[in-house]
């Protein structure tokens, strides 16, 4: 359904003079995503990459309807970092694969569901072109930061009393290991006996 954008564009101007910066916008932007969430869910690295000081910021909201792939989720990670779009789209999917893809809560799915990377390429990097060390260290940070933010989300999850983390080892392949820690994260059996 198209949005009545008559009504939104002139709101959109007027709330432009409103706009903060820094850390009051962090907060405002984290605590306007909010829908059950009890509280914010934030996180803040700089690290270096290829000599430079590289920042990374993030803001994330989910605690109910969370499963595989996301589910009712949004999170938005920003970056100065300098970094072709195809390696951002690499990297993203690297880091979203091993953190929020990997969170069971209820086992209930949405429609509503979003990670989105934004890199400004203002930290004065050497444009990453091409995977390397670089990337690797870049591709890292992301990762760690989804990992953060996801336990946060499981932290926050509706109804939830406890954090299992599933750790299998000895397994023939990843995909065998994640079919196996999958069937244990989302037996309700197992979540009624934790709780």
């Amino acid at each position: 359904v198209p949005l009545p954008m008559h009504k939104i564009t002139p709101g959109i101007a007027a709330m432009l003079q409103h706009l903060a910066s820094g850390a009051a916008a962090d907060i405002s932007g984290a605590d306007a995503i909010l829908t059950t969430d009890t509280r914010r869910k934030l996180a803040a690295v700089e690290t270096t990459i290829a000599g430079k000081p590289v920042r990374f910021g993030a803001m994330c909201k989910g605690s109910g309807m969370i499963a595989p792939n996301m589910a009712t989720m949004l999170c938005y990670v920003t970056t100065d970092a300098a970094v072709a779009p195809a390696l951002l789209h690499k990297a993203l999917t690297h880091a979203v694969d091993r953190s929020f893809n990997r969170v069971s809560i209820d086992s209930d799915t949405s429609t509503s569901d979003t990670v989105a990377l934004l890199a400004s390429g203002q930290a004065g990097n050497a444009r990453i072109e091409t995977e390397g060390e670089d990337f690797a260290a870049f591709q890292d940070v992301l990762t760690k930061i989804c990992r953060d933010l996801a336990l946060q989300v499981v932290r926050d999850g509706e109804g939830v009393t406890k954090v299992m983390r599933v750790l299998v080892t000895g397994a023939a392949s990843d995909a065998d290991a994640l079919k196996v820690a999958r069937t244990l994260a989302d037996s309700p059996l197992i979540k009624c006996a934790l709780h």
